[in-house]
Parts: C-alpha cells; structure tokens; sequence
C-alpha cells in the first residue's frame, strides 16, 4: 500500500469515527460536554488532574452527580426492563443495585482488551481494527503520565 493510499485510508477511518460519534443522541452529546467542562473547571481550580489525585476526582463525582440529579426527570424506580432481567433470577439484588458499576466495569473490560496497535502494516487483508485502536486510545489517556525531564507536576 502507498503512503497516499495509507493516508486517504486514515483519513477515511477518522471521518467514519467521527460522523458515528456525531449520531449520538443530543443528550448524551451535551452530558459528554458538560463533564468534560466540569472537569476543566476543577483541574483549573485544584491544579491537579482528576486521574492523579483523589480529592479531584472526588470533586468531579459529586459535580456530574449534581449535574444529572438537576437535569434527570422522574421518580426513582427500577425500569420495567430491568425489573424484567432481575426478574430470571431474583436473589441477585446486585444486578439491581449496582446496574452502572456492571456496565462502567464492562466498559472498562473493553478498554483494557486491545493490544498496542501495530508500527507496521500487518500484511494483506489483515487489519487491526478502528474500534480497538479507539479503546486503546482512551486507556492510554487515563493510565499515569511520565513526567517530562525539567517540569514538575
């Protein structure tokens, strides 16, 4: 493959990111906005980043919860499709008790699946694929910065 065609490639792969990220729905756009801004706020405020220090990221829980409890509508009560999967085994109150704990930890799971992405092309008709080189992006970003030589954190 030529370097252009590797170039129109990636910038193909970047546009199909980009264009299935912009079909989220509006709410969960504006929710990504908004803890990204809350987070600029507090790291500004403290001067240290959420990802390194606890009292930061402390901070930023209790901001986003603040956040979705003003904006959220309705009663608390268990949805009907949840009530339904707990349902098939009804001892299980952890299901039900901790639903976002189970799907951040799946999400989690994914994050840390991917291996590195390959330096080299890895041979014909064989790729590594969009979604995992989005994954291991994402975990890259959160694990511990080296700091770099003369600055200090």
């Amino acid at each position: 493959m030529s370097l252009s065609e590797d170039i129109v490639n990636r910038l193909r792969a970047s546009l199909n990111r980009d264009h299935r990220e912009d079909t989220r729905p509006p709410h969960v756009r504006a929710l990504s906005a908004v803890v990204a801004r809350i987070a600029v706020a507090l790291e500004q405020r403290t001067k240290l980043l959420w990802i390194e220090d606890r009292y930061t990221q402390e901070q930023l829980s209790k901001g986003v919860d603040f956040f979705l409890r003003t904006y959220s509508r309705g009663e608390t009560a268990v949805p009907p499709a949840v009530a339904a999967d707990a349902a098939k085994n009804p001892a299980d109150t952890y299901f039900v008790d901790r639903l976002g704990e189970s799907v951040a930890g799946g999400i989690i799971a994914f994050l840390q699946f991917p291996p590195a992405p390959p330096e080299t092309d890895l041979g014909p008709g064989i790729e590594y694929p969009d979604y995992w080189r989005s994954a291991w992006h994402i975990e890259r970003d959160l694990q511990p910065q080296q700091p770099q030589p003369g600055r200090q954190k």
